[in-house]
């Protein structure tokens, strides 16, 4: 049996609704994954209008698994990220999505940046992910063999544009909760990836990427999965110009009245 790495001051938090059958084989299978390769964390963060029971019931007993009720059909990620960071006392966190894998060594690469302080935040890969498409994903849940996903690299769709910065992060948490957490002035799906980036960069912190792709289990979507509104668009588009046009001073300054629930 292969000797997991021990990523225990570390904790990968899934925030997430289970909105379609996809979207839960991916948390298991994504669970799954980090468990077998690392001795860590793992807390999912279900907010739904009603506790079906369905997760504690499937996934592993060493994932903790919070559920909020919640009425509103639209998934406020950024507020709950925030809520989870709160409850998490370990020194670093991954920030994850529930459909992505990143290979086991790019992981524990990144993770060795945050260690040795060469970095602030960490992708734990560079520029490129990939969708696995559910034909792919049928051969690699047989095995969850990594080679599977790797076999398949070339012929995979890369999804985001050439400088891909979604799927999940990792971070020192005091670090991420001094630069402002999660905006909360991004509410459901979209664009949130780039304006935490841009934000990072304009604060001055250190930003890194290790070498390799990510791969994404490709899944329905839904209103939780696309702008639910033209106007959520425009508004998002908005302030990420904002964010990235902003004075390094005045942005310092905004981050630090969200600590006090200051959004706007």
């Amino acid at each position: 049996m292969t000797k997991k790495y021990d990523l225990t001051d570390l904790t990968f938090i899934i925030p997430l609704r289970i909105d379609s059958i996809d979207r839960l084989e991916n948390l298991l299978c994504c669970t799954q994954y980090i468990l077998t390769h690392f001795q860590t964390h793992i807390t999912v963060w279900e907010a739904d209008a009603r506790n079906a029971m369905i997760l504690p019931k499937l996934l592993h007993p060493d994932v903790k698994h919070q559920f909020q009720e919640d009425n509103d059909p639209i998934f406020y990620r950024t507020y709950y990220i925030n809520q989870i960071i709160e409850t998490i006392d370990t020194p670093y966190v991954a920030v994850w999505d529930a459909d992505v894998i990143a290979p086991k060594e790019q992981i524990i690469n990144s993770v060795k940046l945050l260690r040795e302080n060469e970095a602030d935040f960490v992708y734990p890969y560079r520029n490129v992910l990939l969708n696995v498409p559910p034909c792919v994903k049928k051969i690699y849940f047989k095995s969850y063999d990594m080679s599977v996903l790797t076999r398949f690299t070339s012929g995979l769709h890369a999804m985001y544009g050439p400088k891909a910065i979604g799927g999940g992060f990792m971070v020192n948490r005091e670090k991420y909760i001094e630069a402002g957490m999660e905006n909360e002035n991004y509410y459901g799906w979209g664009l949130e990836d780039g304006e935490r980036y841009h934000r990072w960069d304009r604060l001055g912190y250190r930003i890194e990427h290790v070498d390799g792709v990510m791969y994404h289990l490709d899944h329905s979507r839904g209103i939780n999965s696309a702008f639910h509104s033209n106007d959520q668009r425009y508004i998002k588009t908005k302030e990420q110009h904002r964010i990235r046009n902003i004075s390094p001073e005045s942005l310092r300054a905004e981050v630090n009245s969200w600590a006090k629930g200051e959004h706007s």
